[in-house]
């Protein structure tokens, strides 16, 4: 049940995303079209749980290519890639 839970805030959080932040829902949208799978992470998951505005919000990307990844943000303005070895 807390799964079922957690995965309902994140699919509100995304989407609420989406209503104040039209440009990241497109992005999120277009990471999904090519085959990725964006993960909301870290403290804005509780303060969704929580019900609370985050003041930050990150994302895990999974099943495409940080190449891939790179070019399609890069579509949308500067990439900075940080911590990359």
């Amino acid at each position: 049940i807390m799964i079922r839970q957690l995965y309902q805030a994140e699919k509100e959080m995304i989407h609420a995303i989406d209503v104040h932040q039209p440009s990241l829902g497109k992005v999120i949208n277009k990471i999904a079209e090519v085959g990725g799978a964006v993960y909301l992470v870290g403290g804005a998951v509780r303060d969704c749980l929580l019900l609370k505005p985050s003041k930050d919000i990150d994302f895990e990307v999974h099943g495409i290519t940080n190449e891939a990844l790179f070019s399609l943000l890069a579509r949308y303005g500067h990439v900075n890639d940080v911590g990359k070895s």
